[in-house]
């Protein structure tokens, strides 16, 4: 089924999913769509006294230029005054994102504008708003590979997949959905190590994989599916003679695997989700954002899913600190590297919970007494 864009005056068609853009309202008039910028909020100013969820140490929230007992809390209002400029050219609230990683971008943009101070810069960012679309792509600057932690990889070939054909009977659709997707390569990849599972049974099913991201230019690359040439040193020859071709820019994924992926910008904590997918592989954004948008998003991830479907978080990333969707998971085994010479890690693998096993789990605990009770 065809995925597009909704654009202002373009007629509903049939048999066609259509996508909202970002920071838009969308409504039918007549079947003719008709959009409207979404209204932003004007970004409160963070109380530099209180203490918030995930906020850095004292001496990080120092070097931060952040407010602490040692720095003086116009620090605070002037990064602040930077969160509202990047919001203002971008459309996207940072302001629940770890502040760590946006400041040192900012950073970065002030040595190369030989600006002083969080304060000047701020000033630099209104007056000049081209400056904020190029803050905004360095803090979104894409931080991905093809297979990344490859043995998180083989066990969605051994564990995953094979839970999924056995639930389709060996026909129907397989969805998945890789929010945060940077330029593709973790959607991609996801496609790959799938055609590999099937194997002969591929054209049994129809494969629908989508990933999106805040950045317009990460999801134009994904799209184009061109990587430079030293993706050879980070992807087997077998995965290279098999899924890539040669172009003049370096290597191109290859039409069977572009075609089974779908790219589209969006925010995720406001932008409708997608839904009844088999697999999200959400793995490395929670890191980035703090307590009070995780507690957003993560209901979102679970309703993208269907029934028995699995979510897929990084190795830092739990759910467990939110007891209403924690409820309706069920955790698989911690993996680890099966060779010595890699590094240590492992993946959070999570199926959702169907409503009878909850049912059960709920008679279960009923059925055990509290200890101390007799």
């Amino acid at each position: 089924m065809p995925v597009e864009e909704v654009r202002s005056g373009v007629t509903i068609q049939p048999n066609r999913v259509y996508v909202i853009p970002p920071n838009t309202l969308m409504a039918l008039a007549g079947g003719v769509f008709q959009l409207s910028p979404r209204h932003l909020e004007k970004p409160q100013e963070e109380d530099s006294s209180a203490e918030k969820p995930g906020a850095e140490s004292g001496a990080e929230r120092q070097d931060l230029g952040l407010a602490s007992p040692d720095s003086p809390s116009s620090h605070a209002r002037d990064f602040s005054a930077v969160l509202a400029q990047l919001r203002r050219s971008s459309g996207v609230d940072f302001s629940q994102y770890k502040p760590n990683t946006i400041h040192r971008r900012a950073l970065r943009r002030m040595l190369l504008l030989k600006v002083d101070s969080l304060r000047e810069y701020a000033s630099h960012l209104k007056e000049h708003p081209d400056e904020g679309e190029k803050l905004f792509d360095d803090v979104l600057i894409p931080v991905t590979s093809f297979f990344r932690d490859f043995e998180a990889f083989e066990t969605l070939k051994t564990q995953v997949y094979p839970a999924i054909v056995k639930d389709k009977g060996n026909k129907g659709t397989i969805r998945m959905w890789a929010p945060g997707c940077s330029t593709g390569e973790e959607t991609y990849s996801l496609a790959m190590t799938l055609l590999e599972f099937l194997g002969d049974r591929a054209s049994s099913f129809k494969v629908q994989i989508f990933g999106t991201d805040l950045n317009e230019k990460g999801i134009q690359k994904a799209r184009a599916g061109i990587y430079r040439e030293s993706i050879v040193e980070e992807i087997s020859p077998e995965h290279m003679a098999r899924f890539f071709i040669k172009v003049e820019e370096g290597y191109r994924v290859n039409k069977a695997v572009r075609d089974m992926c779908v790219f589209a910008r969006q925010n995720l904590a406001n932008d409708p989700p997608f839904s009844q997918m088999n697999v999200v592989a959400c793995r490395n954004l929670l890191i980035y954002i703090q307590p009070v948008l995780q507690k957003k998003i993560i209901p979102i991830l679970h309703y993208a899913l269907k029934s028995s479907g699995f979510l897929v978080l990084g190795s830092s990333e739990s759910v467990s600190a939110f007891l209403n969707c924690s409820q309706r998971w069920t955790r698989s085994t911690r993996f680890t590297p099966r060779k010595p010479s890699h590094r240590a890690y492992t993946t959070t693998l999570l199926r959702a919970i169907t409503p009878a096993e909850h049912a059960q789990g709920l008679r279960q605990r009923a059925e055990i007494p509290l200890r101390g009770q007799g």
